[in-house]
């Protein structure tokens, strides 16, 4: 299995949107990922949503570690649209990882770019409806 960046259901047309020149951000809590180099400047990673294939995409650079009262609109930029301040941010790891963060909360921070779309390689939930395709 290869590595993957996961990104919850809500983010998969955003992630269908964004384009192969366009530079991405992935945040996740803590220094784990960093300190662990998980991700390596030009990995090969799976983009998933909900752990299902979408696209892959390619690590650009080393991973970061940073506060997240420290990001600043030159990295919250290569976010999805709607994760663009540090507002979103905080209410995001509340949501979905149901945890209270701080401006003092550490992210690890890796910056990716997303390989064309291709129909072939996307997972999709099986159809479990009973109906005949």
């Amino acid at each position: 299995m290869a590595k993957a960046i996961n990104w919850p259901e809500a983010f998969r047309e955003a992630i269908l949107a964004e384009t192969p020149e366009q530079l991405c951000v992935a945040f996740r809590l803590g220094t784990l990922y960093s300190e662990g180099a998980y991700w390596q400047d030009e990995d090969l990673v799976d983009i998933r949503c909900n752990h299902l294939k979408v696209r892959r995409g390619q690590i650009v650079g080393s991973m970061s570690i940073i506060a997240i009262g420290q990001l600043t609109h030159d990295v919250l930029k290569y976010q999805k649209p709607s994760l663009q301040t540090i507002e979103a941010i905080k209410a995001f790891f509340n949501i979905y990882y149901q945890t209270a963060v701080t401006d003092e909360t550490l992210l690890s921070v890796a910056y990716y770019r997303n390989a064309p779309l291709d129909e072939a390689y996307m997972e999709r939930t099986p159809d479990t409806s009973g109906r005949q395709l």
